[in-house]
């Protein structure tokens, strides 16, 4: 299925309108680094709906990190402003509130997911821990 990015951008460009990013109206670039080059993630958003492209076009926004740490910051393993804090994400801050508001998408989406993730181990035990026969 790909990277955890490229998970992450595909079904954002499939998600429809998003009600956390209705006020966000801008682009921003993600700027990917790995052994294999830079890879390029332009979302654009208008009224709440995001398109995605792998075009470099001028952004709002630009974000650029490690493809690795990236992969962990979509699955909720690292946090983006730790991470911005640390200079392991950096950002030009043209538009910085753009950034504010899909950092929450992000968030929301990773606890929407760890919500709604079938509980594997828990399914078929009973209220003692046991597993039902």
């Amino acid at each position: 299925m790909g990277d955890a990015a490229t998970v992450f951008f595909r079904e954002l460009a499939d998600s429809g309108y998003q009600p956390l990013l209705r006020r966000a109206e801008g682009s921003i670039r993600f700027e990917l680094d790995s052994d294999a080059g830079t890879a390029s993630w332009l979302v654009t958003i208008s009224h709440g709906v995001p398109a995605v492209s792998r075009r470099k076009g001028r952004a709002d926004c630009v974000v650029r990190a490690e493809q690795a740490l990236f992969n962990r910051l979509v699955t909720g393993e690292a946090n983006m402003m730790a991470a911005m804090l640390r200079g392991q994400v950096t950002t030009t801050q043209e538009r910085p509130e753009l950034l504010v508001l899909f950092q929450r998408f992000m968030r929301a989406r990773q606890h929407r997911r760890s919500r709604d993730a079938a509980p594997g181990d828990v399914a078929g035990r009973t209220a003692g821990g046991g597993v039902a026969r």
